[in-house]
């Protein structure tokens, strides 16, 4: 694929359209990311080449004004007899002053080019990166290390929010959430033995691997689940559980229902002290970022439950 200089002197210039253009011209029997690294390399040379004609040009530009400058400090010196002479180097120097001017438009509008091309070359490299993660990323997970699912699933995000638009990746999305889905649950399970465990430094591992990918909601819910809901929810159900021979019965709780009630509640508002203790104290070791998110978030889940039981 030749680059045309012309395509990059549109101030309208669209760089995913162009990228576009350049996927289609990839020819059958050559694969998409080879031909996107030979086009970026085209790209690449030619912005070096605009760069140095930039510098020479500037350089040139810079050398011509302490002459002129020069010359006017010996014309102040002469007589009145060099008056015309004075005169005309002037009218000289507001002529170069015109050039200069349309000189430095025509750099401008070179250095714009510049930009646009090298946008270009940074979207199709960004395409080639993507294009090599999505035909990888099924071995990366086989290899099973998490970290590595994760940073390959944050570097294919990355490049979808520059290239989300080329209609070679119009599917990338759905196949990132679903990868990145397919994590969330390899890692539930470990995530579930080290909050049961207390185990903070593997939970912080595994929160950091759910950063990574965006998924921080997950610890959320898990941790609210594992720790306060599921424990302190057994409790509550034991009590109604052992009371209450038939609940499908719509009939009001009895005097003794009530007065057994009333002794339980203040042991099971003890319990939920204590374990809203333990829970701050733990969470500011193993996640003291999110600790008071965590704990707020799970004492709401418990409430909701507790309502619905």
């Amino acid at each position: 694929m030749s680059i045309s200089m012309a395509d990059f002197d549109d101030p309208s210039f669209d760089v995913k359209a162009w990228v576009n253009a350049a996927c289609a011209g990839c020819p059958d029997d050559e694969s998409v990311e080879k031909f996107l690294a030979e086009v970026e390399m085209k790209l690449q040379l030619a912005a070096e080449d605009i760069s140095l004609a930039l510098e020479e040009q500037s350089n040139a530009g810079l050398n011509r004004i302490p002459r002129a400058v020069a010359e006017i400090d010996r014309v102040e010196h002469d007589t009145k007899a060099l008056q015309t002479r004075v005169q005309g180097i002037l009218k000289r120097l507001n002529d170069a002053e015109g050039s200069s001017r349309e000189s430095v438009r025509r750099l401008t509008r070179v250095d714009a080019v510049k930009g646009r091309m090298e946008a270009a070359r940074d979207t199709l490299r960004e395409a080639a990166g993507l294009a090599e993660l999505m035909a990888s990323v099924e071995d990366v997970f086989a290899a099973g290390n998490v970290r590595s699912m994760a940073d390959v699933l944050a570097s294919m995000r990355r490049a979808l929010k520059v290239v989300g638009g080329v209609p070679e990746f119009q599917d990338a999305p759905e196949k990132v959430d679903a990868l990145e889905r397919r994590l969330e649950q390899i890692l539930k399970p470990e995530l579930v033995k080290a909050l049961t465990a207390s185990d903070a430094i593997k939970a912080e591992e595994i929160r950091d691997v759910l950063k990574i990918t965006g998924r921080l909601n997950a610890l959320t819910a898990t941790y609210a689940e594992t720790r306060v809901v599921a424990p302190m929810l057994r409790e509550w159900n034991a009590f109604h559980a052992d009371g209450v021979e038939d609940e499908s019965r719509a009939t009001p709780p009895s005097a003794a229902d009530v007065r057994r009630f009333v002794e339980w509640l203040p042991g099971y508002a003890r319990k939920l002290h204590d374990r809203l203790q333990r829970e701050l104290q733990w969470t500011r070791t193993a996640f003291p970022k999110e600790h008071g998110a965590l704990v707020s978030s799970a004492w709401i889940a418990l409430s909701r439950r507790v309502n619905k039981a």
